[in-house]
């Protein structure tokens, strides 16, 4: 029975009750295990706060470490990895890992996590290739997270300069001059 509509927030209960009748709904498929699991990896990560590793002039070592940390920790969870995983890896939110990516592009950090960025968007791209991620998903990840662009580009240019044999005559001043050779070029008697 769907609940009435309120101005108020849900409780704790109300909650765990909408969810339990979403996941009976036969469009909702239960991955209530999978769900669960990523919610508590999440949850144990935002509890636990980590002390944040300086990006802009930082020690690229300490990121090379949580980064690596962090893909081993993907490994052996069998997930694949993320751009939003690594900043909270990191200690950060993905704002600030791509202001310090665009603001300071020639820090070694800078680059190395723009490697580790292209990677990450790499992994993504062959589990959609491999079919182990919907491959819509996959290019609306690609777009909003690794910067992928798809459009098409119109370029307008000036009008194109003169000949560089000279003005282009119409075929009637061809004609026309070709007549004037034909005339003066004298008879053979």
């Amino acid at each position: 029975m769907p609940r009435k509509p309120s101005k108020n927030p849900m409780s704790v209960y109300e909650m765990h009750e909408h969810e339990t009748e979403r996941s009976g709904n036969r469009l909702h498929k239960d991955r209530t295990a999978d769900l669960s699991a990523s919610t508590n990896r999440i949850l144990h990560e935002l509890q636990n706060e980590r002390e944040k590793i300086r990006l802009i002039g930082g020690d690229l070592e300490a990121v090379r470490g949580q980064t690596f940390k962090y893909l081993e920790a993907c490994k052996a969870n069998g997930t694949l990895p993320t751009i939003q995983g690594l900043c909270r890896a990191l200690g950060h939110s993905r704002r600030s890992l791509y202001n310090a990516l665009d603001t300071h592009p020639g820090d070694p950090v800078s680059e190395f996590l723009e490697i580790a960025r292209d990677a990450l968007s790499e992994m993504l791209d062959v589990a959609s290739l491999e079919n182990s991620v919907n491959s819509i998903v996959a290019i609306f990840l690609q777009k909003s997270l690794y910067g992928r662009i798809d459009r098409a580009e119109l370029y307008l240019s000036p009008p194109l300069p003169e000949s560089p044999l000279g003005p282009i005559d119409t075929p009637e001043q061809l004609e026309a001059r070709k007549q004037r050779y034909i005339d003066s070029v004298p008879e053979d008697d």
